[in-house]
């Protein structure tokens, strides 16, 4: 039973925190720079952009809410079902049950190896722990030299910082580059 394998975590960044690929479900238009796509792009993307046994992962968010702003940071992409405008959202159970359908419509039958191989997907994409420990090395960082000085727009600066990151696709090697850039950059300030 998949119910038997389940863990449950803390934080959502927890559970993304060996995923490559995240697709986050929203109704509403967010101020953020991440691609929108339909279901049938985002399982295309999720497929392209990935090698088994890479781990990819969609995020719901609750029925009465939604995802947090903050969640949808965690996110490579986000995902709109076309609906009503009257009525823009669906229940946890419709949204799960058309984005199972739109991956399993996206099994087209064909060796997926195959066709991964011909579309040169991306060799060790960062994980999203990688990616986060990065993140709050460049945080503290930019904290310390001032760069979120004012208060009010702190938590909106680092978003669209961490948008910038986050929508990039990095690899494990490039975090791990600015990961020393940035520290190479701290270290020269101290002399």
């Amino acid at each position: 039973c998949v119910l038997e394998g389940a863990k449950s975590y803390p934080t959502l960044q927890e559970a993304l925190s060996d995923v490559c690929c995240v697709m986050a479900t929203t109704a509403r238009s967010r101020d953020m720079l991440k691609p929108v796509m339909t279901l049938e792009q985002a399982v295309e993307k999720m497929k392209t952009d990935t090698i088994p046994p890479q781990k990819v992962a969609w995020v719901f968010g609750p029925e009465r809410t939604g995802l947090e702003n903050a969640d949808l940071e965690l996110a490579d992409g986000l995902i709109q079902i076309p609906l009503n405008p009257a009525h823009s959202s669906l229940n946890l159970s419709q949204a799960v049950l058309l984005m199972c359908y739109s991956w399993w419509r996206g099994q087209d039958g064909t060796d997926w190896m195959a066709k991964k191989q011909n579309k040169n997907p991306m060799k060790n994409p960062a994980s999203k722990h990688e990616l986060q420990l990065f993140l709050t090395h460049l945080d503290a960082v930019l904290k310390d030299k001032g760069y979120y000085s004012v208060m009010e727009k702190e938590k909106r600066m680092r978003r669209n910082l961490h948008n910038i990151f986050e929508r990039n696709g990095l690899t494990s090697s490039e975090i791990k580059t600015l990961y020393h850039l940035v520290s190479v950059l701290e270290q020269a300030n101290k002399k």
